[in-house]
């Protein structure tokens, strides 16, 4: 006797409770299922075009039908005498019914529900499903006509992407993640852009105190001497542009490293104050940064995570 047997027969039998099967292939999954449509079919006498069937290929359906078939003609001829009559007018209907019956695909299925209701849904009535060789060309397309159109003019939503190093490779990996896993997606609650005011503000005063801070140096080799030269050309260059408020610009400056140079290269009580006032503008810049490029992800449970940094 196989061991979880009183299961199997609650699946058969208990046709008022819902059940989710979960067993490995060849487990007879499939015979069960059989087994209860024929239960459905012959004992609670519900007809067969009030039963769906949804399986995941045509070639499942196909064969779910010819396995139900065989079942249904093994019932006609081993019935029980006394019920012939009435079990054989319940296998000749059921039989009948076999060649419309929804047993199909989720897309064949809901296909047949819109060509049925037109009108209500809103659609042509000729339509067609494609395949998945249609598909994929029909989403490929899709996408090369959104990029175009799309990114004629500047995209608001983009520019921190591409300003990050983001490519168009990159963004088609990410749409195709999403278009393959919809359920995960979850519009996340998206925080304030941080005010760059304060930050600004702390920049140019340390930006401007640079040309005074370099003539305490001895060596123009020396490495904190070098960031600082470097930061000074990026605070330039950027105060001069239009997007001197642009947040993303803003937290993309590389600052000096306040542990950077050499002590021997530098008037120590300048040094010293150099690198408090690098530490503090790198710590405000630093906490900045990440506010703009915080995570987000779906909601509690999903095993996926979509990470923006």
């Amino acid at each position: 006797m196989i061991f979880d047997q009183a299961a199997r027969q609650r699946i058969v039998e208990d046709l008022d409770s819902s059940f989710a099967v979960d067993a490995g292939a060849g487990t007879g999954k499939t015979t069960l299922l059989i087994d209860r449509l024929a239960a459905v079919l012959l004992q609670a006498e519900i007809p067969l075009s009030r039963v769906a069937a949804i399986t995941f290929t045509d070639k499942a359906a196909g064969e779910l039908v010819e396995r139900l078939r065989q079942k249904l003609e093994k019932a006609l001829a081993e019935g029980d005498p006394a019920e012939t009559l009435k079990r054989r007018k319940l296998v000749l209907r059921a039989l009948k019914d076999l060649e419309q019956a929804p047993v199909s695909t989720i897309h064949s299925f809901c296909s047949s529900i819109l060509r049925e209701y037109p009108v209500e849904a809103g659609i042509d009535p000729q339509f067609k499903v494609l395949d998945q060789v249609q598909a994929d060309a029909f989403e490929a397309q899709t996408w090369d006509d959104w990029l175009k159109a799309t990114l004629l003019n500047p995209v608001e939503a983009l520019i921190p992407f591409l300003n990050l190093g983001g490519s168009l490779a990159q963004m088609e990996k990410v749409k195709t993640f999403l278009l393959r896993h919809r359920a995960l997606v979850v519009r996340p609650a998206v925080p304030e852009e941080p005010s760059a005011t304060r930050l600004i503000i702390q920049l140019k005063a340390f930006a401007r105190s640079i040309p005074q801070t370099l003539t305490a140096c001895k060596n123009p080799e020396d490495k904190f001497f070098e960031q600082l030269v470097s930061f000074k050309k990026q605070w330039d260059a950027l105060a001069a542009s239009s997007l001197s408020g642009d947040a993303v610009r803003l937290s993309l400056l590389e600052l000096p490293k306040p542990k950077a140079g050499t002590k021997a290269n530098w008037d120590e009580k300048t040094l010293t104050q150099a690198r408090g006032e690098t530490a503090q503008v790198g710590e405000a810049h630093q906490f900045f940064a990440a506010l703009m490029f915080c995570d987000v992800t779906p909601s509690a449970g999903s095993q996926d995570t979509i990470g923006i940094k």
